[in-house]
């Protein structure tokens, strides 16, 4: 008898995932995809991957993320993305579900920048809300001149928007949003919940999803005097 397999924060949450979004699909269905994919598993594996007695390997991921039409991500990480969850990537890494996803999917590095965001510091250097990341880490990484954006985005502005069409908004239309942007951003407000805010509440169909959102879930004061209240501060 083998030894036991020991699954890491991440392994234990693919396999978690597995099990809900294979749901209602044959365990030999899915088996029989994987196949046609180029990516054999056998049923058993399949069952051994939900149980955590079978460890997956980035090729297994890709195959599995195709055959259950998502993206890897999906697989490692929450099915949520709330800022007052946790979600541990690593043993000694722990971050909240919604910077886990913006990092994954390249809107944001995990770790901020450390100009921008010294206030997330706490007295010993630890990251607000990241458990296990250092000040000392995070100089090191910067100094090592990686540029977030620039290595997670490949395909740049063309991919979304053609970057003449953003430079022309940019200068007319969205010039005074563009300006209170960059004054909220000043003042603690992350570009990513702009972003979000923006996406949520802007859309002409649903005028009054702002109210209703209100009225259901009765957040806490999210306002303080000199503004809104950094992500991360308690």
């Amino acid at each position: 008898m083998g030894s036991e397999i020991k699954q890491g924060p991440t392994g234990q949450r693919v396999a978690a995932n597995l099990r809900r979004l294979r749901d209602r699909i044959p365990v030999r269905e899915l088996a029989t995809r994987l196949k046609e994919i180029g990516r054999a598993i056998a049923p058993s594996g399949i069952t051994k991957i939900e149980q955590g007695t079978r460890r997956v390997d980035v090729d297994d991921l890709v195959a599995l993320s195709i055959a259950l039409g998502v993206s890897p991500n999906r697989l490692l990480l929450p099915e949520t993305a709330f800022d007052t969850s946790e979600v541990d990537l690593t043993e000694h890494v722990t971050t909240d579900q919604l910077d886990a996803w913006t990092w994954a999917t390249g809107r944001n590095p995990l770790h901020r920048d450390i100009r921008q965001y010294n206030h997330l510091l706490d007295p010993d250097g630890e990251y607000v809300g990241i458990k296990g990341l250092t000040r000392e880490w995070v100089v090191a990484t910067t100094q090592h001149g990686t540029d977030f954006w620039r290595h997670n985005h490949p395909f740049g502005n063309e991919g979304l928007i053609p970057t003449e069409r953003l430079l022309a908004l940019a200068e007319t239309t969205l010039k005074p949003i563009i300006e209170a942007a960059r004054e909220l951003t000043a003042n603690g407000v992350f570009p990513d919940e702009i972003c979000a805010c923006v996406q949520m509440f802007a859309s002409p169909s649903h005028p009054d999803r702002l109210t209703e959102l209100l009225a259901r879930y009765h957040p806490p004061q999210i306002l303080e005097e000199g503004g809104v209240s950094p992500r991360g501060d308690n």
